[in-house]
């Protein structure tokens, strides 16, 4: 390949094989050799960042004024968005219910320190309920009735959770339901000190 050229729209971004790209939008990558030319695009999003310090309220997303909880975090991202969460005690349940990666600094600095130190475990809410979907659920870490997702966590420590309640099944520390045709990857994850139902 000769070259690679980085467009967004006719604007040419640069060339070679990477570019850093900082703001939200469809890039195309356009490669010629020979006199033949091949071309494909993709969208690149700008990621949400949530830290215990961070506001629902005044907080943009951004690294500097980051979100304050990972399910904000989450309902804020458009459809296959990265999450980014900070170390911390993160108290309570999440649903992931839409295309979207959520990934501690394990993954996003190589930190493997921060698999301990980004903690998910249960506040006072007994329940989640999504603003997308509309769906409540009860587990710690649900997925729920999503079809053809992909759905990524990373490099956190789940704990603390009761799974007491009827039915069973929806109420676990990780709780997947009817997610059928989805990718889900759960990576880099520590899950302890949690209570069986009785």
């Amino acid at each position: 390949i000769n070259a690679i050229n980085w467009k967004r729209g006719n604007t040419l971004l640069g060339t070679g094989d990477s570019i850093s790209v900082t703001t939200d939008g469809y890039v195309t990558a356009i490669a010629e050799q020979n006199g033949c030319t091949t071309k494909d695009s993709i969208r690149v999003y700008k990621p949400v960042y949530v830290s215990n310090s961070g506001s629902n309220t005044t907080g943009d997303g951004s690294y500097g004024n980051p979100y304050k909880t990972i399910q904000y975090g989450i309902n804020q991202v458009p459809e296959n968005g990265k999450v980014y969460v900070l170390p911390g005690t993160y108290q309570e349940r999440i649903i992931l219910d839409k295309s979207v990666k959520v990934y501690s600094d394990a993954i996003r600095t190589g930190d493997a320190s921060a698999i301990a130190n980004t903690i998910i475990k249960p506040g006072t809410n007994g329940s989640v309920t999504s603003t997308l979907s509309n769906q409540t659920v009860y587990g710690l870490v649900n997925i729920k009735n999503v079809y053809g997702k992909n759905i990524e966590l990373k490099g956190f420590t789940v704990k603390n959770h009761n799974s007491s309640g009827w039915p069973e099944n929806q109420y676990g520390v990780i709780t997947v339901e009817n997610a059928n045709n989805s990718n889900i990857l759960f990576e880099d994850l520590v899950v302890r000190d949690n209570s069986p139902s009785q």
